[in-house]
């Protein structure tokens, strides 16, 4: 950003602190480095960075001196970005390219598409802030991303490419029978196939990461464990 190498152009290290603050959304107030409500020390930022502890103070003083600079950095945030996490929460990414990212109207027409589809977005974001000519959309959208609608988003005006990062398959129910070992105080695990109901008479414990599974599996009193947690227990079946 020109206003950033505007003043730091003399001081290079500084600068490179600088830009790390301003893409991660970090604010400056009191003196200080802020992700959101969170105090971020010197010593993390200069870690980041490859530089001492003492340019990065010298930098957080240099902003806090200079309204033009603290008027951007004391509104920053820092912000939640789902595309990393995607597939644990059942969400496929769209990643587009433009051929110019300073053209007006891209988002709009990916959107339209999107619309058309009945696919809902959750969130959307450029790669770059700083870089307006060859920042990526980056676009999270619920469920997984068909091939028709794949290919009217490619062909969207300004499109140059799309990636598309799916969403993994549902996890299937994995069912195991604890039984206590006579005499020895352990547990021997026998893994038994998905749709078969397990056998009444011992206590169970049933994995599983879905959700909804998870409920059945309450409602009908059998043991869960998510994450290797236990949320509920009961006795077994009849």
């Amino acid at each position: 950003m020109d206003r950033v190498h505007r003043h730091f152009s003399r001081f290079p290290s500084q600068e490179a602190v600088a830009t790390l603050m301003l893409r991660r959304g970090f604010r400056v107030s009191s003196g200080n480095a802020y992700s959101g409500d969170v105090k971020v020390a010197d010593t993390a930022i200069a870690k980041a960075t490859g530089v001492d502890r003492r340019v990065v103070r010298s930098a957080i003083e240099r902003i806090s001196e200079t309204p033009e600079l603290l008027s951007l950095y004391s509104k920053l945030d820092s912000m939640l970005l789902l595309s990393e996490a995607s597939k644990e929460i059942g969400c496929s990414v769209i990643e587009i390219v433009p051929t110019d990212a300073t053209v007006p109207g891209i988002m709009a027409g990916i959107m339209d598409v999107l619309y058309r589809a009945g696919i809902n977005v959750r969130q959307a974001v450029v790669s770059d802030p700083l870089n307006a000519r060859d920042s990526h959309l980056i676009i999270v959208a619920d469920g997984e991303i068909q091939g028709p609608v794949t290919s009217a988003v490619r062909n969207s005006r300004g499109v140059a490419s799309v990636i598309i990062r799916r969403s993994p398959p549902p996890v299937p129910v994995a069912f195991y029978l604890m039984r206590a070992s006579p005499g020895r105080g352990g547990r021997r695990r026998i893994p038994l196939p998905s749709r078969e109901p397990p056998p009444a008479g011992y206590p169970l414990r049933i994995v599983s990461e879905m959700p909804a599974i998870r409920g059945i599996l309450r409602r009908r009193g059998w043991w869960t464990r998510t994450r290797g947690r236990p949320s509920h227990s009961s006795a077994p079946p009849p």
